[in-house]
Order: C-alpha cells, then structure tokens, then sequence
C-alpha cells in the first residue's frame, strides 16, 4: 500500500450521542461552564417540583383548626351573648310581643291560644 496516499485524521476520542466528546479534557472552559450551569438548572427544577408546599404539609392541621376556631366562636357567643337566656323568657311575654312588632319587621307576633283550654272534660 505504498501508493495509496493516507489520510491523517484526528481523532479526539469516541463521541457522545450529541456530538461532544466524551472527555472532559477536550472540552473549553465555556462548554464546562454551561454544563455546570445546565446541571444546577436541572438541580434545581428538580427540586423544586418534589418540594411540598405547605398547604400540602399542613392541610388537615389547618381544616381542623378552623373546625376548633368555629366551634369556639360559637360557643363564645352562645355563653357571652348579648340576649337573654331562653329559660328566662315566659312562653307568652306580652312586654316581648309588643317590643317585637314596633321594630316594623315584615311579620308581628301575637299570641298563641292553642294550648288554652277551653272546655275542660274533666275538672280536678
């Protein structure tokens, strides 16, 4: 193979899929920088997204805070209001009646007679 001319090549190592070489070494230092910058990039993204917001974290806790704040308030109001206690109130309070029907609402009370008795089978 004397008059054969060879080609001289150069060969910088086996290539990667994309096209870069394999080795680091033949790589320029702004190459390197990019990897470096992809991989925290990548880092990062990844991060990220496995990363549990604190909704996630603290979501029964807050649900059943909430349930506790309002059942709280509730019975606050119930124990603290400002109205009177039913036990207290006749059935029939004609000064509750008439203070009812001056406040002009869209319906007046008044007073219920059907647990009047009337006629009275039996007399004790």
């Amino acid at each position: 193979m004397e008059g054969a001319t060879q080609r001289k090549t150069e060969d910088s190592g086996p290539k990667s899929p994309r096209g870069s070489p394999k080795n680091k070494t033949d790589l320029s230092q702004e190459e390197m920088e990019k990897i470096e910058e992809n991989r925290k990039k990548a880092k990062n993204a990844i991060k990220k997204k496995t990363q549990k917001n604190s909704l996630t974290n603290y979501g029964y806790h807050i649900v059943i805070g909430g349930f506790v704040l309002i059942c709280v308030a509730a019975l606050f109001s119930t124990f603290f209001g400002g109205t009177k206690k039913l036990s207290l109130i006749p059935v029939i309070d004609d000064v509750e009646i008439t203070a009812y029907n001056q406040q002009d609402l869209s319906f007046t009370i008044g007073k219920n007679d059907f647990f009047e008795v009337k006629y009275a089978l039996f007399t004790f």
